[in-house]
């Protein structure tokens, strides 16, 4: 298992090469987490695709009354 925070860590893509016995086939499941006190997001970030749902959430989460 790999988990990783996309916010914090500087990573490339290449394509994948997967192996073609189904029983070996990696099974990915991608989530997208918002911390509660997370790092804050840069504004650029609040129009593109992946990351304005997160974005959002974490506004929302910081205009909360705090307790």
């Amino acid at each position: 298992m790999e988990i990783a925070n996309n916010a914090t860590t500087f990573h490339s893509r290449e394509n994948y090469q997967d192996f073609d016995d189904i029983n070996k086939r990696r099974c990915m499941m991608r989530l997208w987490l918002t911390l509660h006190e997370g790092r804050p997001l840069p504004d650029e970030y609040k129009h593109t695709r992946e990351w304005a749902p997160t974005f959002n959430r974490q506004k929302k989460i910081s205009e909360r009354p705090k307790k």
